[in-house]
């Protein structure tokens, strides 16, 4: 049988003119509600969750899903997922959960189409362009899947050969086999890592970000591929100067909140009444959740968002009001 051998397309560049989460949090040292905050103030045309991922799909994994396709009858291979118009317009900010959903699907079924050569190479470059070195993290979890791939791959005796690592040889009934075994040798949840560095992978408008954070007073703390300090100055300098270098100015006032407004009532009374009486949103969330009781987060933010979300976001709804109330002064009269 004829050994097929095709010329690898190099990925392309990421365009320089985005940059990805992770690159971002090791130049700025951002928390994770930091990032939410980011990706919210940035959501949805400066946000490209699929951006990377993408290019691992073209470069690495398309033509190596169709080859199995045509020569061992591997069906179709798993399509990445899209971005859903309905979705950014439904969410006040980046409906993250369903991406991270559909993103995990996809490699689990993809793990199952090509060899694991292949799924790697894709893989690694993918965390390479958006976090380079630091994925001490998930190192364990990312090894742990790849070595029972290629320990599964071994056993068949595959003969694997350069560049793209096709099976000689190798009917389409052999094929099946060794990819059923494969899909078992690996539980699902083993894959839900994927999920917590999926935030790592996407990618933003970099000037849009860089603006963002100088305007919430954030400092470069280090150059990072695709972020230097010349780059940095380049895009803040027509900005008026960060918040932190504007002359110091008195203290605000205390916040005082009749009790009237929240003792004894439910949340949504409290909610409506102090609404009435325009007391700014995060005011309301720290009245409900400290004087009140309310601490659940994910019923707090259903009960202050004004579209429907999922739980992660109405928990990093809350934790952005209560962060902001935080920085006032708010007493009971």
């Amino acid at each position: 049988m004829t050994n097929f051998v095709s010329c690898r397309i190099m990925p392309s560049m990421l365009n320089p003119e985005r940059i990805s989460i992770g690159r971002l949090k090791q130049a700025y040292g951002l928390s994770a509600l930091e990032v939410d905050e980011l990706l919210a103030a940035l959501w949805p045309n400066g946000v490209f969750p699929y951006d990377l991922w993408e290019k691992a799909y073209t470069s690495y994994w398309k033509d190596a899903a169709l080859h199995n396709a045509a020569f061992h009858l591997a069906g179709a291979a798993p399509v990445l997922p899209e971005i859903d118009q309905k979705l950014a317009e439904m969410y006040a900010t980046t409906p993250l959960y369903p991406y991270q959903t559909l993103v995990v699907k996809f490699f689990e079924s993809l793990s199952a189409k090509i060899f694991v050569s292949d799924l790697e190479k894709g893989f690694r470059y993918i965390t390479e362009e958006a976090i380079g070195d630091s994925i001490n993290e998930f190192k364990e979890k990312i090894d742990y899947i790849f070595d029972r791939l290629s320990d599964t791959e071994k056993e068949y005796d595959l003969r694997i050969f350069s560049p793209y690592c096709w099976a000689v040889n190798m009917s389409a009934e052999r094929f099946r086999e060794l990819m059923d075994t494969k899909i078992l040798s690996v539980p699902s949840s083993c894959y839900f890592f994927i999920s917590d560095l999926f935030t790592d992978t996407i990618i933003v408008d970099k000037s849009a970000a860089v603006r963002h954070l100088f305007n919430c007073g954030y400092p470069l703390r280090q150059e990072v591929k695709g972020i230097s300090r010349a780059i940095v100055e380049h895009i803040t300098a027509a900005l008026p100067a960060r918040p932190q270098d504007a002359a110091p100015s008195l203290p605000p006032a205390a916040i005082n909140v009749p009790r009237a407004l929240w003792e004894g009532k439910s949340p949504a009374a409290i909610r409506d009444a102090m609404k009435k009486a325009e007391f700014d949103e995060s005011v309301i969330a720290y009245v409900l959740f400290e004087w009140h009781g309310l601490t659940n987060k994910t019923r707090l933010g259903r009960l202050l968002s004004k579209k429907e979300q999922d739980e992660k976001s109405y928990r990093n709804l809350v934790d952005r009001l209560l962060d902001k109330a935080a920085a006032l002064t708010i007493e009971s009269v």
